[in-house]
């Protein structure tokens, strides 16, 4: 048993799981974002919900990021690249370059997004 552990309020696991009912969303400048992933070091996971109609504002940080559009559109612009992804589509960058999603529908869009910072 480690240090922490014994002077730890609460039990440390091996895992960090978040059922869809137990999941804490925030509003953001890009959407609602619902955090899926724990404290661990290295990647963050989050559900992205993009309101019809909302430009998210241009990002550019260390790292990398993974979208996965669960449903959309969603236009998402990388550099200068501009790619309209729909449902089941993926797109894969260095978060360094400039980037932003719009949503493009009438309705809400839903993203699975994995970051990784470097």
């Amino acid at each position: 048993m480690t240090l922490s552990e014994l002077v730890a309020d609460e039990p440390t696991t091996a895992f960090h799981l978040v059922r869809e009912g137990d999941r804490t969303a925030r509003e953001s400048a890009n959407g609602v974002l619902a955090p899926l992933s724990g404290s661990y070091p290295g990647l963050d996971a989050v559900h992205l919900t993009v309101p019809a109609s909302t430009t998210a504002p241009r990002a550019q940080h260390s790292g990398e990021e993974w979208l996965y559009v669960l449903c959309g559109p969603l236009e998402v612009v990388i550099g200068s690249e501009v790619l309209v992804l729909q449902s089941g589509d993926a797109v894969h960058f260095p978060s360094h370059t400039s980037h932003s999603v719009r949503n493009v529908g009438e309705a809400p869009a839903e993203v699975l997004l994995v970051s990784k910072a470097t």
